[in-house]
Parts: structure tokens; sequence; C-alpha cells
């Protein structure tokens, strides 16, 4: 097996990179790399579409304004999409009223099983 020197480079983004070593296939081993990706609040995301927009305004192309942010171009063009001119409290306000859309979705799942377990038992009144 031959042995593999790896450096580590610093920060490089905002994941780690993980080696690892994958199953030989016809008798040869690779070593790949894995990232780790960090999930930002939508607080963070719009701090970061300010930069944006900052940087955009200084002449820099989308591909320098991601490099800078340390994102990728379609990520930083999903959250302009998504998030467009949102301050900071209207992002709290959208992340609040997905999770609680998400729960009641979840309550209303439940209440159908129930229902329907009810329609099987043979109970009437659902």
């Amino acid at each position: 097996m031959a042995k593999i020197g790896l450096e580590w480079a610093g920060f490089v983004g905002p994941f780690d990179l993980r080696v690892f070593q994958s199953k030989p296939r016809c008798g040869v081993e690779r070593w790949s790399m894995m990232k780790k990706f960090k999930k930002h609040t939508p607080e963070q995301i719009v701090g970061k579409l300010d930069q944006a927009a900052k940087l955009k305004a200084e002449g820099k192309t989308n591909a320098d304004v991601a490099r800078d942010l340390k994102v990728s171009e379609a990520t930083l063009h999903r959250w302009q999409k998504t998030y467009g001119q949102m301050d900071r409290a209207g992002a709290r306000e959208l992340k609040a009223l997905r999770d609680e859309n998400d729960r009641l979705k979840k309550l209303l799942g439940e209440a159908e099983l129930d229902k329907a377990a009810y329609k099987e038992l043979g109970w009437s009144g659902f």
C-alpha cells in the first residue's frame, strides 16, 4: 500500500474536510475528501446578503462575491431568490412561520392516521 502525505491547508470554507479511504475496486485504493457542510441561520444569511450587496456595489462579480463569502455561486443565488431584500427580523419571522407550519403539518398527519385507524375499527362519526 502506498503512503500518501496529507497537509492541512488551513481554513478552506464553511466546512471541514474529512479524508477517508474508500474500499478498493479492482485492487486500487482511493482516497477521497468529504465535505461537512455548515448550515447557516436565516439571520446569518441576511447578513451575508448585505455583505454581498456591498461587494457588488464595489463592482465585484458574483464569483468574487461568493468566494469572499465562502459559499458557492449557486448557494448565493438561492439565498438571493429566497430571502431577497429581507431584513433580519423578517428572516427570523420567516423561520418561525416555517417551524410552525412544519409542526402543524405533523399534527395534521397524526390526526389523519388516527382518523384512518378509527375507520378501520368501524367506529362511526369519523
